[in-house]
């Protein structure tokens, strides 16, 4: 039952349970619902009195009592009536009685003070925030020498809001409080649907802007000519409450205490009750004034919980963030906007996140979302909708791939149009991986296969993200005028030829390169110096995802969409590679490798990559990768390493085994093999969600390529040796060919030595070692 006869038998059911106290006791609670309803912006006193007044006229037409022709008769009415019916319609009967229980000393002796407007001597940790926002222009408009006198109070307020509005975090606070100014904390307060904070990435995405605009002396460019910020609006955290609470879903927040199995069971059902819910109508209504001051603008809505992109917790790719064409009728596009945010809600209890909080040992905390919607930057080509570039940067970079790139120059994995294939592992295609210090230094050789072939774009049409081909773009919109800077040509001999006009992109096959854009523009130097900016900014190592357009001068505009600590591995010594008998070699490798060690290495799991080639039915790739989640279960508790074909984690399941991060997070190593024979390259995946999760979960990743020179796969090993799989995973056993599990015996470990400054890696097995106090991974060196 929804609607108005809905909010009816709800503000009824509140009336009755009010009847229960005196007509004194209901008059106090009343007058805390209206505190309530205020604080969270449902009504402001003015629009408060104005709809008291409007109802009292109602009530006065309606009287036939020829002795009350006055409205003031029927104001006392009104108040309990509109009280009654707008805390219904965006609060549970269960929430008023939890405001009833918190005062009850109060409602038992009506000593205490009754909430009403704040005068300026407030405890501002308590402090209505539009009353916090009004004194701090108090401060604003007093004479520069009245103002140095209250400095210490006005810093103390500027902190304040930002704890209340933004972040509690003391190291984004510390940063915060030297670049937001009271303009900055009063529009994000505009610009918020319900109440609360607006949760870790809307945080990191508006102080990274506001950093690199900041003017300074020694700023190289005018940072402000070349950054902005995407326009954008917040759904409050106290909103996530408060649905579940209107919904009666609070229970659902205890998922955190049972077993991953029961999560994973359970969550299908609860994302259902989730997305089948209700908003408040308060919550609704804004909702719908910001979508419909958007138009037709595209948009992004996005999660920001208050644990997302911290510092040291970035959360990567743990929730969904959902592209909306926005092309509908006004209740089309509203009735979309709010199914995402019920999906993102949804997604607090997956089977994903659960694991990663436990892994990282917060699984204590309350996860609280928020939400950041932003409009999708970029530009109409026919039916499609997307920008010029975008990415994810990282301050440092982790994979040097020549002794020319420097680590602190940082590394852009850049692509045309939406950035989901620069943040995500995709199967069959290449982003171009940038070195910031020397962008034109290319990491493989220039080829059409190593070069980006698909685009991921918003199909007005359709309404969705749709992946197109580059030549079906260009026939759809024709060549992008700014081609020459994304583009180059392919010749018939597969030269590929920089471009310098239109003319010449047609005279071959048009390739997506960025050479000229890398090469013959000021981008990669903007870029490079405004990261280096934000990075002194916050005083750490960066991650950011960005957006571009260029415009008619060959100037990139840099919208940056989202900026957190950069996750990286401890910093470990490259330790010695030793020399060891061949037969006890399982492999070697080289380029492309981390510094680290792991020792005493129990398990070994491994998808033979030729096995799983032959499997032809799609169905039981998805169940290889079930029953690798599994194994990760049962060997949680052990040291255990897993070799498998090309990609994990991609989602193209003919080049790798589909798993999910919490189906493999157990596991100290995951090696991808990639033989000549099965036509698979393991793509580089440092810059996307994949390579964020190994980082913070302390897992190595390596490519192995056994049919390079120098390199040794010990195949006969692998396959000689006891399964162990039907013993851990009895109901696997159809599956023994394609996964085999390695047990280490007879008084002997295998163990891990790679070397990142020698480029060589070595997994031989060996006599247990001595415990190396636990830093068994090292960092990509």
């Amino acid at each position: 039952m929804e609607g108005p006869q809905y909010e009816l038998t709800r503000s009824f059911q509140i009336f009755n349970y009010l009847a229960h106290f005196n007509d004194e006791a209901q008059d106090f609670i009343r007058r805390l619902m209206r505190f309530v309803l205020k604080r969270d912006r449902v009504f402001s006193e003015l629009q408060y009195k104005a709809l008291v007044q409007q109802k009292a006229e109602e009530f006065m037409r309606r009287a036939s009592d020829p002795y009350r022709q006055k409205s003031e008769f029927f104001i006392p009415e009104a108040k309990k009536q509109l009280t009654d019916l707008y805390f219904a319609a965006n609060y549970s009967l269960d929430y008023l009685k939890y405001i009833v229980a918190q005062n009850a000393p109060d409602i038992e002796t009506f000593k205490a003070p009754i909430p009403e407007p704040l005068d300026f001597n407030v405890d501002l940790e308590k402090a209505d925030v539009e009353h916090l926002i009004k004194r701090m222009y108090a401060y604003e408009a007093l004479s520069v020498e009245e103002r140095q006198k209250a400095n210490p109070d006005i810093q103390e307020l500027r902190i304040v809001l930002i704890q209340r509005l933004i972040s509690s975090q003391p190291e984004f606070i510390r940063v915060a409080h030297r670049y937001l100014s009271i303009g900055d904390i009063h529009n994000i307060h505009d610009q918020m649907v319900g109440s609360g904070r607006v949760g870790g990435k809307s945080a990191g995405m508006l102080l990274a802007h506001r950093i690199v605009v900041t003017p300074d002396p020694s700023d190289p460019f005018d940072f402000s000519k070349y950054f902005r910020a995407p326009q954008s609006f917040y759904v409050g955290d106290d909103a996530f409450h408060n649905f579940l609470d209107y919904n009666h879903l609070l229970p659902v927040r205890n998922q955190k205490f049972k077993s991953m199995e029961d999560i994973e069971a359970e969550y299908p059902t609860i994302e259902a009750q989730i997305v089948a819910g209700n908003f408040p109508v308060s919550v609704r209504e804004n909702l719908r004034k910001k979508i419909d001051a958007l138009g037709k603008q595209p948009i992004i809505v996005r999660s920001s919980s208050l644990l997302e992109d911290n510092f040291g917790l970035s959360f990567a790719g743990k929730y969904d963030s959902y592209f909306l064409a926005n092309q509908g009728t006004p209740a089309q596009n509203l009735d979309a906007l709010a199914m995402a945010i019920k999906r993102i809600y949804a997604g607090v209890f997956s089977p994903n996140a659960m694991a990663y909080r436990r892994r990282n040992e917060i699984i204590y905390r309350y996860e609280s979302m928020a939400i950041l919607v932003q409009e999708v930057e970029g530009n109409r080509h026919g039916r499609y909708f997307l920008p010029d570039l975008a990415g994810v940067i990282f301050s440092e970079n982790p994979y040097c791939w020549s002794r020319r790139i420097r680590k602190e120059d940082g590394l852009l994995r850049l692509v045309h149009g939406l950035g989901t294939r620069a943040v995500d592992r995709v199967g069959e295609d290449y982003p171009r991986m940038v070195a910031l210090g020397h962008p034109t230094l290319r990491p493989e050789a220039v080829s059409t296969r190593n070069s980006q072939r698909l685009v991921d774009v918003v199909d007005l049409q359709k309404g969705d993200v749709v992946t197109v081909p580059l030549q079906e773009l260009i026939d759809e919109a024709g060549m992008p005028s700014n081609a020459v800077y994304l583009l180059s040509t392919l010749k018939d001999d597969d030269r590929i030829q920089e471009a310098f006009t239109t003319v010449d992109l047609m005279s071959g096959k048009p390739v997506i390169t960025f050479d000229r854009l890398l090469g013959r523009t000021n981008f990669p130097r903007v870029l490079k110096a405004g990261l280096e900016k934000i990075r002194r900014g916050y005083g750490m190592e960066l991650d950011l995802e960005m957006a571009a357009d260029i415009n008619g001068k060959g100037e990139c505009i840099i919208t940056l969409l989202q900026c957190r600590p950069q996750s990286l591995r401890a910093i470990q010594q490259a330790p010695p590679i030793p020399d060891v008998l061949p037969q006890d070699v399982v492999f070697r490798c080289e380029r492309e490798i981390p510094s680290a060690r792991i020792d005493n290495i129990r398990y070994l799991v491994y998808v033979d990559p030729d096995a799983y080639s032959h499997i032809a039915s799609h169905y039981d790739r998805y169940e290889v990768a079930r029953i690798v989640g599994r194994l990760n279960h049962r060997l949680e508790k052990e040291t255990a390493i897993i070799l498998g074909p090309g990609r994990w984690g991609s989602n193209n399941i003919l080049l790798g085994v589909p798993v999910k991060y919490y189906e493999i997070n157990n596991f100290k190593l995951l090696g991808e093999v990639a033989r000549a024979s099965n036509g698979v390259v393991p793509e580089v995946s440092y810059g996307t969600h994949f390579f964020q999760d190994l980082v913070e979960t302390g897992i190595v990743c390596i490519p192995i390529y056994p049919d390079r020179p120098g390199a040794c796969f010990n195949d006969e090993l692998l396959l000689s040796a006891p399964n162990a799989l039907a013993s851990l995973v009895p109901e696997a056993s159809e599956f023994e060919h394609v996964i085999r599990v390695v047990e280490a015996t007879n008084g002997r470990r295998l163990h891990v030595r790679l070397n990142g400054k020698e480029e060589r890696g070595l997994c031989y097995l060996a006599a247990p070692e001595e415990d190396q106090g636990g830093k068994d991974q090292g960092s990509a060196g």
